[in-house]
């Protein structure tokens, strides 16, 4: 990985390089597999400002002509490729590195890697999700790893609230701040309190709680490996995910298309 990537700090007008980064649709992503972005993400210098880890599915590629969510996920320290609509799309534009990383998938593995590199348990904060949830991802978290919860808060604030709670986070120097509010919400959450953020890694959670603490199923193993997860997704919660992944094979067959006519 080319060391500037690692090295220029992050600030709303210049934001930090991606490094071997894929043009899909109007998302920059890293280009790379999932154990170096585990190795990137563990190794990443957040004494330069928050670390904003943003994960890119078929969900959000359905907001690609919202402005605003675009520009902030671009302005993220790294987008990563979470669902294969995601790697297909990147394949077609050239990308040949390129693998599957839901934060599912490597979420356990980032706070592990973070702890022995600090050789101490991970501080982690847990943001966001319907009351309780947070707390009790911490608290399974806590029993699977070497790592503390040393912050928990439910996603119901408004701005003032949010600003409360990012004091009260920055006042606990945490190493992991996962924020679990769904995305398009979690980067324009990201974009709106950027100057908030305390110097940690930022990691946008999306359902990593649900997972974590059983609510929500994972696909077996045969039908992650041919990237049919998704329909054992609908299957839990048809009417929340239904919509979102019939557009989501327009979206991709959309981009796709585009992105192998321009590929280089």
């Amino acid at each position: 990985m080319p060391e500037s990537a690692l090295s220029a700090p992050i600030t709303k007008s210049e934001p930090m390089p991606n490094p071997e980064t894929v043009e899909v649709g109007p998302f920059k992503v890293a280009a790379i597999s999932q154990q170096a972005l585990i190795e990137t993400m563990v190794n990443w210098p957040v004494q330069t400002g928050p670390g904003l880890m943003f994960h890119l599915h078929v969900g959000a590629l359905n907001e690609r002509s919202n402005t605003d969510f675009v520009a902030a996920m671009n302005r993220s320290a790294m987008t990563y490729a979470d669902g294969m609509a995601t790697v297909l799309v990147a394949k077609a534009a050239g990308a040949e590195a390129i693998e599957r990383a839901g934060l599912t998938d490597i979420g356990h593995e980032v706070v592990q890697g973070v702890a022995d590199n600090l050789g101490r348990p991970a501080r982690v904060a847990y943001l966001g999700g319907p009351e309780g949830l947070a707390q009790r991802a911490g608290d399974k978290l806590a029993a699977l790893h070497d790592c503390e919860s040393v912050y928990v808060t439910d996603g119901f604030h408004d701005d003032a609230g949010w600003s409360v709670v990012l004091a009260e986070v920055g006042a606990v120097n945490p190493d992991i701040v996962f924020v679990g509010l769904g995305m398009p919400r979690e980067a324009l959450w990201a974009e709106q309190f950027f100057g908030e953020l305390p110097p940690a890694l930022i990691m946008a959670a999306g359902g990593f709680f649900g997972h974590v603490v059983g609510d929500e199923k994972r696909a077996p193993q045969w039908a992650q490996k041919v990237g049919m997860e998704w329909i054992w997704r609908v299957g839990q919660s048809p009417t929340r995910l239904a919509s979102r992944y019939a557009k989501g094979v327009v979206s991709t067959a959309i981009l796709a298309l585009s992105a192998y006519r321009n590929r280089p």
